[in-house]
Formats: C-alpha cells, structure tokens, sequence
C-alpha cells in the first residue's frame, strides 16, 4: 500500500516536472522566434528583451504595476480553465471581462458613494459576476442546443463588448470635466478595494492567487473536477443524445461559471 502511494507521488511529480518543463520550452521557443524577426527587422533583441524586463520587474514601482495589470488577466485564466476542463475553448473572456465591468461602473456610479465599502464591493462583484454570467450563457446556449461553435460565437461577442463600452464612454458615463480623453468619473473611495501601502497591488490580485489554489486542488482532487474529463456523455455530439438527458449538462455549467470568474 505505501509502495503504491510513492509510485503515485512519483508519477504526480514527474508529470508536474513534465508540465513546468513544456511551459518553459514553449516560452523560450517564443522568445527566439520573436528575436528571429526583431534581428531580420535590424533590431538588437537583447536589448529589448532587456527593456521589456526592466520595465515590467526592474523596481518595485515596476513590479507593482505588473501584478496590477496581471490581476484581471489572473481571473480570466482561472475561468478559461474551467472551460477548458470539458475541452471548450472559450475566447471569449475579453468581452465576458468588460461585460462585468460594465456591470460593477454601473453599481459605483450609481449608488451613494456614502455607503459601506463591503456592501459597495459586494454588490458590484455579484453585478459583475452576474452580467459575466449573462454574457457567457450566449455561445453556452448556442453550443448546447444549436451546436454552435463556442470559439467564434464568444470570439465575435468580444467586438460587441467593445463596442458597447466604447459608446457608454463617449457616452452617458463620460465624465463631463474631460473631454480630452474619454473616461468614466472617478470611482468613490467605498468602491476601491484595500490597497498594500505605498503600491497600487489591491486585495484582488490576492483573491485571485487563493482562488487558483483552491480551483487546482478541486480540479486535480475532487470527484467534481476529475468528473467532467472522464465522463463520456458530454464527448458525444448532440444526435446521439437521448431526450431523458439533462439539456443544460457540463458544457454549459463551465461556460457559464467562466464567464463568473472572469467577471470578478
């Protein structure tokens, strides 16, 4: 029994040695792809290569502001992921993310600006999670009763999202003393989460560390993760389907909690 328990601890290592290992060569074979063109445009990659480090982990002003712009990207991945569990490749999380934020503005400028920040936050991520939810469910619906392919229909509603921001920026939420570059109004104080001192780096981008712990743990220990790849009935097209099987199955529930998570 404790010999089988060590293979299985090898073999989880050695598979999560293998992983790291193919992150690292793709990354580097991306590096001297691009230095391949930057050297055929005349231009000396280690330099840039340099400058695009300095800049993003050079200081600690740098790195905050790194970890900043990595926080909503962060949310995005971990809702591709469960997407990505049932082999959906969902693209969409563009739009789903400025659907959500359209969802949150609307929740800051429109409530008092006097009112608690953890019921001020609180409403504008269940607002978020709410309209990432909604906007996630279209190429959801489409897969599940149209078969459509969810890689373009969530690909195009990216475009939608834009263009939807774009026209409340220009807007009805423009702030009226600028009219130089389009912007919303300022966020009240009650609407920002808890920022480290001295840095931009707010309570968010820890949340979204916790939360990729806890969805690892869920997707590579627990029955509800490990179900969804070994389950056969959501591999089958639609035609072969029976009519006492459940419509809104596993396809759809990843989607749709996707479009959540990237709204956070």
């Amino acid at each position: 029994m404790y010999g089988r328990q060590v293979v299985k601890s090898i073999r989880a290592t050695q598979r999560a040695l293998i992983s790291i290992a193919g992150s690292l060569v793709s990354i580097l074979c991306g590096l001297i792809a691009v230095g391949l063109f930057l050297v055929v445009a005349g231009r000396d990659p280690i330099r840039i290569y340099s400058g695009i480090f300095t800049s993003a982990f050079g200081d600690g002003f740098a790195l905050s502001e790194t970890l900043v712009a990595a926080t909503p990207v962060m949310f995005c991945a971990l809702g591709v992921a469960v997407a990505a569990r049932v082999g959906l490749m969902n693209i969409g999380v563009e739009g789903q993310l400025l659907a959500g934020a359209v969802g949150s503005t609307f929740i800051a400028l429109t409530l008092p600006a006097t009112m608690p920040p953890w019921v001020m936050l609180s409403l504008m991520a269940v607002t978020a999670c709410v309209c990432g939810a909604i906007w996630s469910a279209i190429p959801a619906l489409l897969k599940v009763r149209l078969n459509v392919n969810e890689t373009i229909v969530s690909l195009l509603l990216n475009y939608v999202a834009v263009l939807v921001v774009e026209f409340l920026i220009h807007g009805p939420w423009q702030d009226p003393t600028t009219s130089s570059w389009p912007q919303t109004q300022a966020f009240p104080a009650s609407a920002e989460l808890l920022h480290l001192p001295g840095s931009r780096i707010h309570l968010g981008f820890f949340i979204a560390v916790v939360i990729g712990l806890v969805l690892s743990l869920v997707l590579t220990r627990t029955k509800v993760g490990l179900e969804p790849m070994s389950s056969v009935r959501i591999l089958r097209p639609l035609s072969t389907r029976t009519t006492s099987e459940p419509l809104f199955d596993h396809r759809f529930a990843r989607v749709w909690s996707c479009g959540r998570s990237c709204r956070i």
